[in-house]
């Protein structure tokens, strides 16, 4: 009897323990990392071709405050090609780059021990780049560049799911409101016969994104 009493003492004191050194761990963690994995997922999952997903954001970070928040979100994407074109007369260089970034700050409530709603607003600058160069069966050259900026600010509304104390599962959507500015360049050669121009615009627009992404953070 007294090593059952004594087996429960000891437990009893593990587990007090334990949850307070848990909770002690969440309140020194005030940054928070995060990688989309909405790719890796959708291999298990009957959603169609987990390539065909490309994420705005690859990587996030939070620090936590008391009253919120500070979030930051970033992603960048380049790719250069070579070689001839779909009709193989022309050889296409082809050079793009685009860049997409948020800042903004977030509430959060606490529903159950494991889920937490948050919600706030972003503010999202994005540039887009694409550049290429074609030549043509005649030797000649033509240039095109455009070059595009958007800035935004996007309220949104998510959920987490904490796995652990440490390790959780983040999705949100969004409305945004965007503005963007573009130009277009086109050059060609005297040989090209196509004649030099240059172009820009602006542009205002929303779109809502649904949450359709899965974002695994860790806490630091």
């Amino acid at each position: 009897m007294r090593t059952v009493l004594l087996l429960f003492i000891t437990f009893s004191v593990f587990t007090v323990s334990y949850g307070q050194d848990t909770l002690a761990r969440r309140k020194i963690c005030r940054n928070e990392v995060g990688v989309d994995v909405t790719a890796f997922l959708r291999q298990f999952l009957p959603v169609g071709s987990a390539s065909a997903y490309i994420p705005l954001y690859y990587v996030t970070y939070r620090r936590h405050f008391k009253p919120g928040n500070f979030r930051f979100g970033a992603g960048l994407t380049f790719k250069t090609t070579d070689g001839p074109d779909i009709y193989h007369t022309n050889d296409d260089h082809l050079n793009q780059f685009e860049m997409d970034a948020r800042i903004g700050w977030e509430w959060v409530n606490d529903f159950h021990s494991r889920w937490q709603v948050f919600y706030g607003l972003d503010f999202r600058p994005s540039v887009r780049v694409n550049q290429q160069m074609v030549t043509l069966s005649n030797d000649s050259e033509v240039t095109r560049s455009e070059v595009s900026q958007y800035y935004g600010f996007s309220p949104f509304l998510g959920f987490r799911f904490r796995c652990t104390s440490r390790l959780s599962l983040t999705t949100e959507s969004s409305y945004s409101i965007i503005y963007s500015q573009y130009s277009t360049k086109v050059t060609g050669d005297d040989l090209s016969g196509i004649e030099s121009s240059d172009k820009s615009g602006k542009r205002l627009y929303g779109y809502f994104t649904q949450p359709l992404s899965v974002i695994a953070t860790f806490d630091f």
